[in-house]
């Protein structure tokens, strides 16, 4: 039953990380929220949570039309999910003892979850199995089979593979290194990009070093990073350019001064790139005690324990992490927060910046609330993706490219768009809130906001909210200058967006606000260009004087569950 639990913990530590992949976690030995090893084959692990994650849409709604989980409380939803898919779909079935206890709790409402997944299956208007899996692998909507089209389409260059040289566990000299005279380095990303073969094939790997960021290198699209043995010890680290921008960008100045917090750190990427920062600038320190602390802060348990993970691969053990923390509940005014001089912020988001969604494994999972609210005779009250709307299909004048729109069509479009936009304005309300938190430090005097979303509203329209804050205003926040960036994002081209700005100043009501500082200030990274990014949105803040030693009250409300609905790190 390993195999399970296992799979279990790693849909929990995958679900909606855009950083850390299923290979990397099977790649390492320990197994989530632990320091034992792993016992299950990673290769049956792969197939279990792939296939999973391909239906677990279906299945959480089978799990929930069965009442599974609130007849079951011993399951979890990720258990639930693994358990009834080899229930359903695997040629076996569970594959455990009859007399186990998981295997037990689900096949004793197998009649239930046979019967929902028929139901599900015909109202796919699906005849057999192979025809519905046929049906998965396709687009569920028109709309979403236009955006995929799009989005082909604007993938005129491939994604290069960004490896950032871990100056933790690197020597100075690390590309003159053995295994580094092999490699073979290229004068333009376009010709990494472009690059044909395999380093099996061409004899060597092709690199480019980055114009941008220090200690960032990128290789073809496709490298088996299993075969670069620095990658395995932990002195290279596969992280895109726009995720490297955060902590370069907050070591703008000299030097990083005061103790330094990752608010939202796992995977912790961003965690181990600020913690090799200050390493660099404190290289030649006399003393120990004036180097900075790293603190990172992580509300969920499991991802807290893959933070712990990465940060030791990436030899940044001195990190100080803080598990089960909600970064909107620390109290500012106690020890170790009241020392904090810079916070990195990468809250939840959409994830519309992803260049590659399919790499992102986000799981539908069942819930005990959405059980409820099905019906005695098994028929629930919110329609699920599987069933038509019952909606006359007659057609509109409206075209679209030429193309005649059925109403219902159009019916499912809007509703879409209403519920992206519902969802855009929660996210923005709690990461607005965060960020107006991290203003309220009391010794915090430079601040990084990020997210891989290429929503005016979770970007531009965030930062000027934050800006219109009273614990902005009280206490001398404001943008950070393009002229006082480092000079790798200095030179960076793709700004802020300044109509965005202009409305969301106007929006706020902001008198003496530079529209073109603000949008200056701001660094967009655009997916699907020659330039190798994710889509990916940074602003950097600083603290001028002391206009306010008291940090404001910062209302937090409730806890937004939205917040752990969208992409992280």
């Amino acid at each position: 039953m390993s195999l399970y639990y296992e799979s279990a913990a790693l849909i929990k530590t995958l679900d909606g990380s855009q950083d850390t992949s299923l290979k990397s976690l099977l790649f390492s030995k320990a197994k989530p929220g632990s320091d034992a090893p792993r016992k299950s084959n990673p290769a049956q692990l792969y197939a279990l949570i792939t296939e999973a994650w391909k239906w677990s849409s279906l299945l959480t709604e089978v799990v929930e039309r069965a009442g599974l989980l609130a007849q079951e409380k011993k399951l979890t939803p990720q258990l639930a999910l693994v358990l009834v898919h080899d229930l359903l779909l695997a040629k076996k079935g569970i594959a455990a003892p009859e007399n186990h206890v998981l295997r037990q709790a689900v096949e004793r409402h197998q009649t239930r979850i046979r019967a929902e997944f028929t139901k599900a299956r015909v109202r796919a208007g699906c005849a057999s199995v192979e025809e519905l899996k046929g049906r998965l692998d396709r687009p569920n909507t028109e709309a979403e089979a236009a955006i995929e089209s799009i989005q082909n389409a604007n993938r005129k260059w491939p994604h290069p593979r960004w490896l950032r040289i871990n100056t933790l566990r690197a020597a100075q000299d690390f590309l003159e290194g053995d295994e580094f005279r092999k490699w073979k380095p290229v004068g333009s990303l376009g010709e990494v990009l472009s690059s044909e073969g395999s380093p099996a094939e061409t004899g060597r790997i092709v690199y480019y070093i980055d114009e941008h960021i220090p200690n960032l290198l990128a290789l073809p699209p496709g490298t088996d990073l299993s075969m670069i043995s620095a990658y395995k010890k932990g002195e290279l680290i596969s992280q895109d350019k726009a995720s490297c921008f955060p902590a370069y960008l907050l070591s703008s100045g000299r030097f990083l001064q005061g103790d330094i917090l990752d608010a939202c750190a796992a995977p912790g990427n961003k965690t181990s790139h600020i913690a090799a920062i200050v390493f660099e600038q404190n290289r030649h320190a006399s003393s120990q005690s004036s180097i900075p602390r790293v603190f990172a802060v992580e509300r969920d348990v499991q991802r807290a324990n893959t933070l712990r993970e990465m940060l030791g691969i990436a030899g940044a053990n001195h990190v100080k992490v803080h598990a089960s923390q909600d970064f909107l509940k620390l109290d500012v005014n106690q020890a170790p927060w009241n020392n904090i001089s810079a916070v990195i912020l990468d809250p939840s988001c959409s994830g519309s910046g992803i260049v590659d969604r399919g790499q992102v494994m986000t799981f539908k999972l069942p819930s005990v609330a959405a059980a409820s609210s099905t019906n005695g005779n098994g028929k629930s009250k919110k329609r699920k993706r599987y069933e038509k709307k019952n909606v006359p299909e007659t057609v509109t004048d409206d075209k679209q490219d030429g193309v005649l729109v059925k109403e219902q069509d159009v019916e499912v479009n809007e509703d879409n768009a209403i519920k992206l936009e519902t969802r855009l304005k929660s996210l923005a309300v709690l990461q607005t809130r965060m960020l107006t938190f991290a203003f309220s430090f009391p010794n915090v005097h430079k601040v990084t906001y990020s997210t891989c979303s290429v929503h005016d509203i979770e970007n531009e329209g965030v930062v000027v909210a934050a800006l219109a804050s009273q614990v902005a205003r009280s206490r001398g926040w404001r943008v950070m200058k393009r002229d006082e960036q480092v000079p790798g994002i200095r030179l960076w081209k793709h700004r802020g967006k300044e109509a965005a700005c202009q409305l969301a100043i106007a929006a706020h009501g902001i008198v003496d606000a530079n529209t073109d500082e603000v949008a200056e200030a701001c660094v967009r990274c655009e997916p699907f260009t020659d330039e190798g990014t994710q889509g990916f949105f940074v602003a950097g803040f600083v603290r001028d004087g002391k206009k306010n030693d008291q940090p404001e009250e910062v209302s937090n409300g409730d806890i937004d569950e939205e917040r752990w609905l969208g992409f992280e790190d």
